[in-house]
């Protein structure tokens, strides 16, 4: 395979697809901000090379929490996200853009 070409994947062609339908589009972008929040929780804690157990440990946030929140069926509170932030050593931050 050469450098710098980009095969797609069975996702992304059905993504693809998918994206030209509008209804589902606006239903993904309403869940964008969701799946944003969980991408940099993971990618903290990955980055800091703890495991969901350690962050519950850090953050005072039960383990189960934390796996729900990185799954995506709790939405967690600005309390939850600020410690997971300190753990990161990180100050959170909220835009409206």
């Amino acid at each position: 395979m050469k450098v710098g070409i980009k095969m797609k994947t069975n996702y992304n062609v059905f993504f693809d697809e998918m994206m030209k339908n509008q209804e589902v589009k606006k239903e993904y972008e309403k869940l964008t901000p969701q799946y944003n929040i969980i991408k940099e929780i993971i990618k903290l804690r990955k980055d800091k090379s703890l495991t969901q157990e350690d962050l519950a440990k850090l953050t005072g946030i039960s383990k189960m929490k934390i796996k729900s929140i990185e799954n995506g069926s709790i939405t967690p509170t600005i309390e939850m996200l600020s410690k997971i932030a300190q753990v990161g050593g990180k100050q959170l931050s909220v835009n409206f853009k």
